[in-house]
């Protein structure tokens, strides 16, 4: 993550600013995907960022690499990927195992796992 002061880091605060209040009448908002149609348009880098700030502002966060084609999750955080979704989709690991904590409080994540050739099925 950033420099709380910096630009990127202010955008990221603005982002989930607007996540809170878009659904003020229902509560907070349990699950936030972020996709796109194409590869290397910064879905982990804004999901990374986005994640670092809520948990920032004491919300127990979660986040999960769902991108079995080419996950990153576990680059940024400099770790194997394995155990993961996958290995746990696959009955290999309890969930305990793979959900790993991070130095900062309330942020937590999920790596990809065991890349499998036929990961679209999942």
């Amino acid at each position: 993550m950033y420099e709380s002061d910096s630009p990127v880091s202010e955008s990221f605060r603005a982002i989930k600013a607007r996540i809170q209040y878009s659904k003020a009448e229902s509560g907070f908002p349990k699950l936030i995907l972020v996709t796109s149609a194409a590869e290397g348009e910064g879905k982990s880098f804004v999901s990374f960022n986005l994640a670092g700030n809520f948990a920032q502002s004491n919300k127990r966060t979660l986040l999960i690499d769902c991108d079995l084609r080419r996950p990153r999750i576990h680059a940024i955080m400099g770790v194997d990927k394995k155990p993961g979704l996958i290995d746990f989709l696959l009955h290999k690991v309890k969930l305990e195992e793979i959900i790993r904590k991070t130095r900062k409080n309330n942020l937590s994540y999920i790596t990809a796992g065991s890349i499998s050739h036929n990961s679209a099925e999942f």
